[in-house]
């Protein structure tokens, strides 16, 4: 796997066009941090957070810390609690009311709280060799629920009733957050909000996500055959930093943890291709997904072309 050159560069709509930009690397070899970024992110670490996080993130992040540290017997006791919930929805009758009214409400509630995100875009990229059918691949980076499991910092994708957008949640924490403990780390948990409109450009080969609304992001994605079990799969991502991590941790050090953590993902997903599991999971996942969709909801994605 080869990285592509990473670069952070002001949006030209601000009149920017000065680029920073760091050497490629190879996989098994970790960025190296800028001194001036790791001296930036020391001074910066003690800066007093003058907006006290709100209750709804900091429930999000108790969540999610729980989710790291909790046992096998805590988490299967969770998971039934969440069955219960939804068994007793269901013997009402009001499964599908309840599960709407919930994406609802969760959805008002991301996007009322103010975000602000930086006008630098922070790009970053790779070309994979894999062991692994194109179609397998393309499976994976064109289903909902697929691209959810392959990128850990995406919680949740799900796609919207016109086939063509996707509501995107993401989670990210500067840093390892196994790390850190208490108050601190729960600070350290944000969560985002994306609106993903998805364009094939290619059909069966090349797909473009583009964020709508919410944070920023985005992806050119194509996928190349080489064999009968062998491909190529070249990946052009963008995303514009949220103010509140780059004000704290600095641009640079922030943009080069979010670099460093789509390359793990990357790494976990070419095991998993030439392993030769890849095709299995990917039709659990999808299989999984139809099973969950409410009504209205869309378990994949309905392109309409450029």
């Amino acid at each position: 796997m080869s990285f592509k050159t990473f670069t952070t560069t002001p949006s030209r709509a601000h009149g920017a066009t000065a680029r920073a930009t760091a050497s490629s690397t190879r996989i098994g070899q970790k960025s190296a941090r800028p001194a001036a970024a790791r001296n930036r992110g020391a001074t910066r670490a003690h800066a007093r957070d003058d907006a006290p996080a709100s209750e709804g993130r900091t429930v999000d992040a108790l969540n999610k810390l729980s989710s790291l540290y909790e046992s096998e017997s805590e988490r299967d006791e969770r998971i039934r609690a969440t069955q219960r919930e939804r068994d007793a929805m269901e013997g009402l009758g009001l499964a599908d009311a309840f599960k709407t009214a919930k994406r609802g409400s969760k959805t008002r509630r991301d996007f009322a709280r103010k975000r602000t995100y930086g006008v630098t875009r922070t790009s970053f990229g790779a070309v994979v060799e894999l062991g692994c059918a194109a179609e397998v691949v393309y499976g994976y980076w064109t289903t909902p629920a697929a691209l959810a499991e392959t990128l850990p910092e995406l919680e949740k994708c799900e796609a919207a009733a016109d086939g063509g957008r996707a509501r995107c949640e993401w989670v990210y924490a500067f840093g390892d957050i196994r790390k850190k403990h208490g108050r601190t780390a729960v600070d350290a948990v944000e969560r985002h909000l994306s609106v993903v409109r998805a364009t094939e450009l290619e059909a069966g080969s090349s797909v473009r996500y583009e964020a709508t609304a919410g944070m920023p992001v985005g992806a050119d994605i194509a996928v190349t055959s080489t064999g009968a079990n062998s491909c190529t799969l070249d990946i052009d991502a963008w995303v514009h930093l949220p103010l509140s991590l780059t004000h704290t941790s600095g641009t640079m050090a922030v943009a080069l943890d979010v670099q460093d953590k789509f390359y793990q993902a990357l790494a976990a997903f070419k095991t998993l291709c030439d392993e030769g599991d890849a095709a299995a999971r990917l039709e659990e996942i999808k299989s999984s997904a139809r099973d969950a969709c409410a009504v209205g909801d869309r378990p994949n994605f309905q392109f309409r072309g450029k």
